[in-house]
């Protein structure tokens, strides 16, 4: 009978805490309802303007993007889902549910970042209801994941990457990192360049987060926004092939996990000139980076809590 109290008070206790959230959060919740059917708007808005240049998709290499992309894009056609972090296709990829190193992260981050800019990185939001697996900070394992790449290259390198003024990050996921830097440093301009199923995506979370005048959605010329969160198709970006520069560049598993011509594209693009590079990657036989002539990264860190063969690229 303990064991069953036990489990009825932890119940009780996620049910308060999420619904602390959820009022902390009501007007989020609000903007998503009014949003989310602008994840297929945006969307085809963008693929009409593809087709009427003839831009074909470049394959996305040995990583198998293809079915996955044409499965999301009907998926979420009609309106996006609440609880969207819940659907396969994006908590099988880029969802963190094992809350195994956490501790571990925790502490890299208490030990290089300030502890006010701790507390708004990890404070959790409600849209696409994402699992709380820590109650001191009310957040999850993806911002604690996200988080601990922020304080890794604090560590590395002595510099704090997501206080610059205009940063690229190649891949952003659902905006869960954009979302973070966004909450600490307000000011920043902070361009995402991904697949046109992610960035609708990334429109609709991060709209009902910072309000839809935050976010630039770019379907036809470049033209960034100060100040704002820019959303760029990658194969767009790289068709355009116009200048643009940073002072950060960061790609957590996603470049190296794009063809070789994406990571080629990059490198010949200086990762577009960035003092502050960072890159999370596993060293594989898709990973054409980590050993490239072209670039040469300051430090090559092997990332002991996720493992050997996945290293820290950075500059």
């Amino acid at each position: 009978m303990k064991i069953y109290k036990v489990i009825d008070k932890i119940k009780k206790m996620l049910i308060f805490f999420i619904g602390i959230i959820f009022i902390f959060s009501y007007k989020n919740i609000t903007n998503f309802f009014t949003l989310r059917k602008s994840y297929s708007i945006k969307y085809y808005s963008l693929m009409k303007y593809v087709e009427s240049i003839n831009l074909d998709f470049y394959p996305v290499g040995t990583y198998e993007w293809g079915n996955w992309r044409r499965e999301l894009g009907k998926k979420f056609s009609k309106k996006l889902p609440i609880g969207f972090l819940h659907n396969h296709l994006i908590s099988g990829t880029m969802v963190l549910g094992s809350s195994e190193h956490q501790e571990k992260k925790l502490k890299i981050i208490e030990n290089h970042v300030p502890k006010k800019v701790t507390e708004k990185m990890l404070k959790e939001d409600i849209v696409g209801i994402p699992v709380i697996s820590n109650l001191h900070y009310l957040t999850s394992e993806n911002c604690i994941h996200q988080a601990f790449h922020l304080a890794a290259y604090k560590k590395i390198t002595n510099q704090d990457i997501y206080n610059s003024r205009e940063i690229i990050e190649w891949g952003g996921g659902y905006g869960c990192l954009a979302k973070i830097v966004k909450k600490v440093n307000p000011n920043c301009t902070y361009t995402i360049l991904d697949l046109p199923e992610l960035s609708s995506l990334q429109y609709v979370y991060l709209s009902s987060i910072f309000g839809k005048e935050m976010i630039n959605f770019i379907t036809s010329n470049l033209k960034i926004e100060k100040g704002k969160i820019n959303l760029v198709s990658s194969d767009h970006f790289m068709y355009l092939n116009e200048k643009i520069n940073c002072d950060a560049f960061i790609s957590n598993w996603a470049l190296t996990e794009s063809g070789k011509d994406y990571q080629n594209f990059v490198v010949s693009k200086n990762f577009f000139n960035a003092e502050k590079v960072l890159i999370g990657c596993i060293n594989d036989e898709n990973n054409f980076l980590i050993d490239n002539l072209d670039y040469k990264f300051r430090f090559k860190k092997s990332i002991e809590v996720l493992g050997p063969e996945n290293y820290y690229l950075s500059n």
